[in-house]
């Protein structure tokens, strides 16, 4: 369970290690809105790919992230989420009363009042990313030993891949590129709850686009339409 903290160098070892026995996985990477799960998800419905041998399957670290924060009760029979979840901790850290309360009426995490707290204040931002990100990384890390035990080809959908310097861990990198102008656009259409402060502030939380695509190996142009970016993939 040591692997589940916070220590990189930890990490990183076990992690080089482990991708000695492992296929190092292909990574798809970009920012919020830029089509990332959109250029992933023809691999996602069709278990082969014509231009990749054998199976393909698909690890999309924002479900990953999206299941770890269901409270408990909801994975009772599904392993690791019943072992590995951030449910309790992140209640603990930013609140569940009063004008703080981030929780739906059913009991699980309002996500969009979450990123309300934490897009604004980089401090808090740190704080979940720490509560969560082991966890992520390390159901990543099963899944890529469960692929290559079944011989898939490991696509990883992964919108943190440089902010967490793991580019060691992939065979070429994919990051998929798009206007500032355009990503606003479509944030704004996607999430028509958020204000256009809110979006602006998801953006400018992350990584620069510009640096993501100078360290890639690929990049895919996402100017056009839906069906131009399938049609690359």
């Amino acid at each position: 369970l040591w692997y589940l903290d916070d220590n990189n160098s930890r990490y990183f070892i076990t992690t080089a290690l482990i991708l000695r026995i492992a296929k190092r996985p292909i990574g798809v990477t970009s920012n919020i809105s830029c089509g990332k799960s959109t250029f992933v998800s023809p691999f996602k419905s069709s278990p082969t790919d014509s231009s990749l041998t054998g199976s393909t399957k698909v690890i999309d670290l924002d479900a990953i992230a999206h299941k770890i924060l269901l409270p408990p009760s909801l994975h009772a029979w599904n392993f690791p989420y019943n072992f590995i979840n951030s449910y309790g901790p992140i209640l603990s850290t930013f609140g569940k009363n009063g004008d703080t309360n981030i929780l739906n009426n059913d009991g699980t995490i309002n996500r969009t009042k979450l990123g309300g707290i934490i897009f604004s204040d980089p401090e808090k931002r740190r704080k979940l990313n720490k509560l969560t990100h082991p966890k992520i990384r390390t159901i990543m890390i099963l899944e890529i030993l469960l692929s290559t035990f079944l011989g898939s080809v490991l696509i990883i959908d992964i919108p943190l891949l440089f902010e967490s310097h793991l580019q060691f861990m992939f065979s070429s990198i994919y990051v998929i590129s798009l206007e500032p102008e355009e990503q606003l656009k479509r944030l704004k259409n996607r999430n028509k709850e958020l204000k256009e402060k809110e979006c602006k502030e998801r953006i400018e939380s992350q990584m620069k686009l510009t640096k993501k695509i100078s360290l890639a190996d690929h990049v895919i142009d996402n100017n056009g339409s839906e069906s131009d970016l399938l049609n690359v993939a």
